[in-house]
């Protein structure tokens, strides 16, 4: 078995060898994040005498630990178990379990074919949990065909979250200016790392492309905007993560900073006393109930005006930073069925109807404006899409994932991009291949995060190679060129005068503005309009 010993500008780190490719964990990108450090911007790692070994795992963010399924109750344990199988491609992850979350998470990890001369394209992945929760260590585990295949370098990250990484304390001290925004500038770090050592691991620090899913797409999206982040990346992809960003003000995060000190018994003349409650305690506080404020307590960028732009009308919007970086931005058509699990697929046309116009919050966020007079519109505009056996169960998934962010944002982010005069090109697609359900058997669907294991080439049920392999052939060649049209000709740009859409499923076909005449309907009984 070769030595996989590589040099970086803070020491040499030692990796593992894995069928031909070398694999680098935990490599520090970053300094102490905890104890004097904690809410401030992130420093770079000192220098280390000897080789690292960086064969393990470190630490992942602080949150909640990893439950491993053998420990949960039998019901959920089973549903569990698949959905990791089909998240992890039937790879066993189960290593990633022994991380423990800690302040000190400035980790990366490189997957590459060989660190020599070659300069590969360098996908940089960011994991999804909003900016709440999550790892980037299961990346490295599920990705060997598609490094193995593409010929790339891939590089995944930790970094802070929630508190630790957007609790903003400028109102009580400017020192903490940036610590409204400190997990974004952890990435921005980890980006000028790539800049400054991926050669050395066999990629192109000229070539490197941003891919999140889920909250890892809002986290790209953020760093369209970010002045620090300027020159790091040269393309970006959004997976089923794209929503109004920046909207919370520095006068909404102080309010959400006081409640949280109110929670831990701390007065705000004494705020100072957060720097020493133990890490737990506080994401302990963070966590019960979620709800510290009247709305739901939730931590994301702040929109400072200086490190992210405010964004006052609370639309989709991209900076002249991001003018001339190409964007891939998508999602799944059933991505809610992930949270409406217990859904009957045996539901009626009729059940549809009522589901439709019930008045529990959750409908009345998604479809404020539905009523007796719209309802049957909108259930007779989605019947109409593609499958012709389309079920009352799979409409209303449909019509449900559509109206919220995770659904219906892609496009309305793939109409704001494309709307900046000049802009790169914008390609948009739609993931709507009927993927096995593990939590509801009963229901296939593209639910949330179904086609991200395609992306990295991870199948799980050898009937998804097909839309596997199209998936990340397309988006790979996105990645080295800017277009995935190298791969799928008849993918073209997505503008507001011809809507392209790649649509992924049983087939994989282009359609323009596939999904206009659906958004343009449940613009009448959303909140936001789309853009026509």
């Amino acid at each position: 078995m070769k030595e996989c010993i590589c040099s970086t500008k803070y020491g040499k780190v030692q990796g593992y060898e894995r069928n031909g490719q070398e694999v680098y964990l935990a490599i520090p990108y970053g300094g102490d994040a905890g104890g004097a450090r904690r809410f401030l911007p992130p420093v770079k790692p000192e220098v280390w005498e000897g080789v690292l070994d960086c064969r393990h795992f470190r630490h992942k963010a602080m949150q909640a630990p990893s439950v491993p399924p053998e420990m949960m109750p039998e019901g959920l344990r089973e549903k569990m178990i698949g959905i990791s199988a089909h998240f992890a491609g039937g790879i066993d992850v189960t290593k990633t379990f022994e991380e423990t979350p800690d302040e000190n998470c400035l980790y990366l990890n490189v997957v590459t074919p060989g660190s020599d001369d070659r300069r590969r394209p360098v996908l940089f992945y960011i994991h999804g949990g909003a900016f709440f929760s999550g790892t980037g260590n299961v990346a490295p585990m599920i990705s060997e065909r598609l490094v193995a295949e593409e010929d790339i370098v891939l590089v995944s990250v930790n970094h802070r979250l929630n508190a630790f990484g957007y609790l903003y304390l400028d109102g009580f001290d400017p020192a903490y200016k940036d610590s409204g925004i400190a997990g974004m500038l952890d990435l921005v770090l980890a980006l000028q790392w790539v800049r400054d050592n991926i050669a050395n691991f066999g990629g192109d620090p000229d070539c490197v492309t941003i891919i999140g899913e889920s909250g890892g797409g809002m986290k790209v999206e953020t760093l369209m905007s970010m002045p620090e982040a300027a020159g790091l990346f040269h393309r970006a992809i959004a997976v089923s993560g794209s929503k109004v960003l920046a909207t919370q003000t520095r006068e909404e995060a102080h309010e959400v900073t006081k409640a949280l000190l109110r929670k831990l018994g701390i007065a705000e003349e004494n705020w100072r006393g957060i720097l020493n409650v133990p890490a737990q305690e506080i994401f302990a506080a963070i966590s019960e109930g979620n709800a510290i404020v009247d709305k739901a307590l939730s931590f994301e960028p702040v929109a400072d005006g200086l490190r992210l732009p405010e964004n006052p009308e609370g639309k989709f919007f991209y900076t002249e930073l991001s003018k001339q970086i190409p964007f891939l931005v998508g999602s799944s058509e059933d991505e809610l069925a992930f949270f409406f699990p217990a859904i009957s697929p045996e539901m009626s046309m009729e059940e549809l109807r009522g589901m439709l116009l019930l008045k529990t919050p959750e409908m009345q966020t998604l479809f404020p404006k539905i009523s007796e007079e719209n309802v049957d519109e909108l259930i007779k505009t989605v019947l109409h899409y593609d499958k012709a056996d389309k079920t009352p169960a799979e409409c209303f998934l449909e019509l449900i994932s559509l109206a919220h962010f995770l659904g219906g944002g892609s496009y309305r982010a793939a109409c704001a991009k494309s709307s900046q005069e000049g802009s790169a090109p914008v390609y948009f697609y739609m993931t709507d291949y009927d993927s096995y359900f593990p939590i509801n058997p009963g229901i296939r669907c593209s639910f949330h995060t179904a086609d991200l294991p395609y992306i990295f080439r991870a199948v799980w049920r050898e009937e998804a190679e097909s839309v596997a392999r199209a998936m990340s052939e397309s988006f790979i060649e996105f990645a080295k060129t800017g277009s995935p049209e190298g791969k799928r000709p008849e993918w073209k740009p997505f503008t507001m005068e011809h809507k392209h859409t790649c649509l992924f499923g049983d087939t994989v076909r282009e359609k323009e503005d596939y999904y206009g005449r659906m958004f343009e309907v449940l613009s009448q009984v959303t909140e936001a309009p789309f853009p026509m």
